[in-house]
């Protein structure tokens, strides 16, 4: 059978910039993706009622949603103007919780913040903790789980890796913050493989995406397994790990709204055609992971 019809694969919001919320919606659904993440920057002036009629009519579930604006501390791709102060970011944050939480996600991402200098890491790291139990709290009011997103060392995130991760959800210490991992961000993390199977049980959903080398920019991502394939041994690590949880496409892909109009962006094409050849790769790398883990299990048990 089809693993993506399983509810298995997910859609997120961010990765089709010229869609509507109902038009990521209709899509979603139309290419068989189980979940939609929805963005609260696409919804416009309210219309929450519609936005929750419209994923009962396509039989869809909202995914990881995204606040308005997620991170604790800030990015070099926050709007100019907004408040750099955590405790001003996390309030806003938190409204956006409540607001969000009217459609039952899967979870609400948060995330920790990035220079975009990998020689200057964003801090303080206390802040990060401080902010994530503000908004765990008001997501446990609501009966929501934060999906916390660690970044990119090589952007210069807060907080980068698995174990640096964990420690910060031990400090943090509510029930209701769990994992996203990002291929893109954390791929190049040393022992990634073996802390993802590690912390399975806390993974919450995984963003899938592909990197080529070299690098163009940060919004310059490719399709699960194409670029250098980590797609495939990762989501081998997480079958072997017994993970089964959502998996995320989002793939960025600029076509000149982010400083770089790369040819060959991806976000050219029509998004209904991008999404359709994001779910064929998925089930592509999900067959082969599948594939690896199966092939060994036969190689143990004649050993």
């Amino acid at each position: 059978s089809d693993v993506c019809s399983s509810d298995l694969h997910a859609v997120n919001g961010w990765c089709t910039p010229r869609n509507s919320v109902f038009e990521d919606i209709e899509q979603s659904a139309r290419i068989g993706a189980g979940a939609i993440g929805v963005w609260e920057g696409k919804f416009q002036n309210g219309g929450d009622d519609e936005i929750g009629a419209a994923l009962e009519k396509h039989k869809i579930r909202a995914g990881i949603v995204m606040p308005h604006h997620w991170t604790i501390l800030p990015t070099p791709l926050d709007p100019g103007g907004m408040s750099q102060d955590w405790r001003t970011k996390c309030d806003g944050i938190s409204k956006s919780i409540r607001r969000l939480a009217k459609f039952n996600p899967v979870g609400i991402m948060v995330g920790p913040g990035v220079s975009g200098n990998p020689a200057q890491r964003l801090g303080p790291v206390a802040h990060v903790i401080e902010g994530l139990k503000m908004v765990a709290d008001a997501a446990g009011e609501c009966g929501a789980t934060i999906a916390f997103e660690p970044l990119a060392l090589r952007r210069g995130a807060a907080v980068a890796t698995l174990p640096e991760t964990i420690d910060v959800l031990e400090k943090v210490g509510r029930a209701n913050v769990m994992i996203l991992p990002d291929l893109w961000h954390s791929y190049p993390e040393p022992d990634f493989h073996r802390h993802l199977k590690a912390n399975a049980h806390r993974i919450i959903g995984v963003q899938i995406n592909d990197a080529r080398t070299p690098e163009r920019s940060w919004c310059d991502r490719v399709m699960p397994g194409d670029g250098i394939n980590m797609c495939t041994p990762a989501i081998a690590a997480l079958i072997e790990a017994g993970y089964q949880g959502w998996y995320d496409f989002e793939v960025f892909s600029d076509d000149g709204r982010w400083g770089n109009d790369f040819p060959d962006s991806l976000w050219k094409l029509p998004h209904e055609v991008f999404l359709q050849r994001g779910y064929d790769a998925f089930a592509r790398c999900h067959a082969a992971a599948a594939a690896v883990v199966a092939a060994k299990q036969i190689g143990r048990a004649h050993v």
